[in-house]
């Protein structure tokens, strides 16, 4: 379980390096939402609080263990409905966070394939999903609580 972690933790670094949708784009994820955060301990666990409920469990939960099986539903089951729902899913996912401006959305579209070829060639288990997306959310807000831009 903790290689797993650890895995898991690696991967998430790298995606929250977006130098490739920087030099393309030339702008960062807007995050203006969580500037409240930064170099605050009260913000910091309201934050981590939310991303566990809100972000790890529930959109895991709608996303992968809803959108995506309904999707696969579509296409009766097989192997290409099950990848047209990651993509389907994935897509959703990005417009959901593009809040964060186009970087962050695109960020978000990258997340979600990530996460649902996880989901998709794991069994479909989402436990893991949800571990991935909190250890990936939790960098993220550690990082904007210290000031950190990734």
């Amino acid at each position: 379980m903790i290689a797993l972690v650890r895995a898991l933790r690696a991967e998430a670094l790298k995606l929250k390096q977006p130098w490739l949708l920087r030099s393309v784009l030339g702008e960062n994820a807007n995050l203006d939402l969580f500037n409240s955060l930064v170099a605050n301990c009260r913000m910091l666990f309201l934050w981590l609080a939310a991303a566990w409920t809100l972000a790890a469990f529930v959109e895991e939960m709608v996303y992968r263990g809803y959108i995506l099986n309904r999707v696969a539903d579509l296409f009766e089951g097989t192997s290409s409905g099950l990848w047209v729902g990651v993509l389907a899913n994935s897509v959703l996912f990005g417009i959901a966070h593009s809040y964060q401006g186009i970087v962050g959305a695109l960020r978000s579209l990258i997340f979600g394939l990530v996460i649902s070829g996880i989901y998709a060639t794991n069994t479909r288990n989402i436990w893991v999903c949800m571990l991935f997306h909190g250890v990936f959310d939790t960098i993220g807000i550690i990082s904007i609580f210290l000031g950190v831009n990734l």
